[in-house]
């Protein structure tokens, strides 16, 4: 995680706070694929485990950060509140 901690200082903190509340085994997916920027096949060698896995991982992860960061987007207009 130290690519993530170091990342995170590009965040604001309602973002860092969201992303450290995503699971580990989601986090490390979205953070290798979406910060910086690994193949599915990268993150799956790294990781042992299959591309299937991955590919899983990384929709839920996402999933699971959208949701947490939902309020703090309709704050500020990005998306419609519900």
């Amino acid at each position: 995680d130290v690519e993530y901690s170091e990342r995170s200082k590009d965040f604001g903190d309602e973002v860092t706070m969201a992303l450290g509340l995503v699971p580990e085994d989601f986090r490390a997916i979205v953070v290798m694929a979406d910060l910086q920027d690994q193949s599915y096949r990268e993150i799956s060698e790294k990781l042992s485990i299959p591309v299937g896995t991955v590919m899983s991982r990384l929709f839920r992860g996402r999933e699971i950060l959208r949701r947490k960061l939902h309020d703090y987007a309709a704050q500020l207009g990005i998306v419609r509140a519900e």
